[in-house]
């Protein structure tokens, strides 16, 4: 059973995520130095070993990242195609649940291995009782991960009942907060995990350039990380977009109107980041006005090539690796503001396109 979970759920979890993880151990690895990478992550698992501050964002990291599994998982066993998974039931509860074990633990592999040195370097300087809480953590992340997904496919006659019935207040909704409304109401789990990664791969990234000073590449390649971290919530707009509200097109809403609408949504959604940044890089006017043009061209650009790519997930995450790249030689060669124009009017071009061919 182990296998067919690897073959199906591990491999296109692993092709879905490629461009993500591939970021981040860019991140990692390739953003140091080589001559001071390995006293980087020695300083690294150290100050995770001994800060209870530190271990606490990396066991959130990890936290987030499970949650982010179990739910492609959910996500995957609801679809019809998936419908082979309940056989599974018939088998006994030990082998079902370590089936499970052993799938969740592929998956978490990135996250396992740095956790693994993590934990070889706590024992090596004598921090026993953070080894301990690390094996402890994993150990009910692994098995609460594998219990979650048993019964929700052995148990699934048993409906849930809500116990708490919060009162629903009316609001008007303006056509432009259609898709902030979405997401907030209907993929808030996913849009608290995407503000937590992109807060800490922002805050990261700027600890990681601690000594470089008020430099604005430093400040745009944090925002960059955190743009990207976004990347599976602009998809979700996308087919909420595609499935909800292909009425649209009859309503008397012009080309300009619909780009502008498009815009307010992702810089709404995007509104923390932009205050964050602001307030890290001290108001700072020509930090402000740059850091908001490129979060604007990046996030309308990763939307308008997931509409381009026909929500390829795939060769959508192949682009998200490429933008990255192109967005970093841009930030480094002091051309970011040119790139963000030159990516800003192909996707206002792209977008007039599709209005004209009843797309949008």
């Amino acid at each position: 059973m182990l296998k067919l979970w690897i073959n199906t759920f591990g491999r296109e979890f692993y092709a879905q995520h490629a461009g993500f993880l591939l970021f981040i151990f860019y991140l990692l690895f390739g953003a140091v130095p080589p001559g001071q990478l390995l006293n980087y992550h020695i300083t690294l698992t150290l100050a995770i070993c001994s800060s209870p501050l530190t271990i606490s964002v990396f066991f959130g990291l990890i936290m987030a990242y499970a949650i982010k599994s179990l739910f492609f998982m959910k996500q995957r066993i609801a679809h019809p195609s998936y419908n082979f998974v309940q056989v599974s039931a018939m088998s006994t509860k030990k082998n079902q649940l370590q089936s499970w074990i052993g799938l969740y633990a592929i998956v978490l592999c990135p996250v396992l291995l740095y956790t693994i040195i993590v934990f070889a370097m706590a024992i090596f300087h004598g921090y026993y009782y953070t080894a301990i809480i690390i094996s402890l953590y994993i150990t009910i992340i692994l098995y609460g991960l594998a219990a979650y997904t048993y019964y929700s496919i052995n148990y699934t006659f048993n409906p849930a009942r809500q116990l708490i019935v919060f009162p629903k207040i009316g609001l008007r909704k303006p056509y432009w907060t259609w898709l902030i409304y979405y997401v907030l109401e209907m993929q808030t789990l996913m849009f608290v995990i995407c503000k937590v990664l992109s807060f800490v791969l922002f805050k990261g990234i700027l600890w990681m350039f601690a000594d470089v000073g008020l430099d604005i590449r430093v400040y745009l390649i944090a925002l960059l990380a955190a743009i990207l971290s976004h990347s599976m919530l602009i998809a979700a707009l996308l087919r909420f977009e595609k499935s909800n509200l292909r009425f649209t097109n009859s309503l008397p809403v012009s080309n300009s109107k619909k780009t502008l609408y498009t815009l307010l949504s992702l810089v709404t959604l995007f509104l923390p980041e932009l205050l964050l940044y602001s307030f890290t890089a001290n108001f700072s006017a020509g930090f402000i006005l740059s850091g908001i043009f490129f979060a604007t061209a990046g996030l309308l650009t990763m939307f308008m090539i997931l509409y381009l790519l026909d929500d390829n997930m795939e060769n959508y995450l192949k682009f998200l690796f490429i933008f990255a790249i192109l967005s970093m030689f841009s930030i480094l060669s002091h051309q970011f503001l040119i790139f963000s124009l030159l990516i800003l009017i192909g996707s206002l071009i792209y977008h007039r396109y599709l209005y004209d061919h009843s797309k949008l």
